[in-house]
């Protein structure tokens, strides 16, 4: 059966490199997921052996309007005086590092983070319910359904990322075993 956490962590598999790098495969039957990457040696995706109508390819954040889209909603709610400056910001490259500097020099690099968890679960709810993917545990993401204990587990890995990538790289990788480079994941994400 599929599970919703399962799915963010191939979606946030999916999500970690450009789109149409990485991909995944949901098996809407069975819950089973196969990975894909066209940079690493990894192909679980076998064409041929597919049968379409019964597999769906997990999006990536664009497709789902929680790239750009989303750093723009927050402004736009949380620091509307602030958003052509952060238009300026991103069409440079390392803009997302840049994105979270400010925040972060504003203080609000936590309530960013909350608001981004919640927008991709919602967003990724949706996109369960739309494709009429049966979920096993309805409630069931990372940290329980607790949401205290997922922010939690969320600001213990930001302290780590903060200070040491390559710790962060290590739980990432433990974490999630399928996402091939925790580092360069770990660096762009945070």
């Amino acid at each position: 059966m599929n599970k919703l956490s399962d799915i963010l962590e191939a979606f946030h598999f999916v999500s970690g490199a450009p789109p149409g790098m990485l991909t995944a495969i949901l098996c809407k039957d069975t819950g089973q997921i196969r990975y894909r990457s066209v940079e690493a040696d990894l192909n679980e995706i076998d064409e041929e052996g597919i049968d379409w109508d019964a597999w769906i390819e997990i999006p990536h954040r664009n497709d789902l309007d929680l790239g750009q889209e989303l750093v723009f909603e927050f402004v736009e709610s949380v620091l509307p005086s602030d958003y052509e400056r952060v238009q300026q910001i991103f069409p440079k490259r390392g803009a997302y590092r840049r994105f979270k500097d400010f925040l972060e020099s504003k203080g609000l690099l936590d309530r960013w983070h909350d608001f981004e968890n919640r927008r991709q679960e919602q967003a990724l709810r949706r996109w369960v319910q739309e494709n009429g993917i049966e979920l096993s545990d309805p409630s069931g993401l990372p940290g329980g359904p607790d949401p205290a204990a997922r922010t939690a587990s969320t600001l213990v890995i930001r302290a780590a990322t903060e200070t040491d990538h390559r710790a962060m790289a290590a739980v990432h990788a433990a974490a999630f075993p399928r996402q091939l480079d925790s580092v360069a994941w770990i660096e762009c994400n945070y």
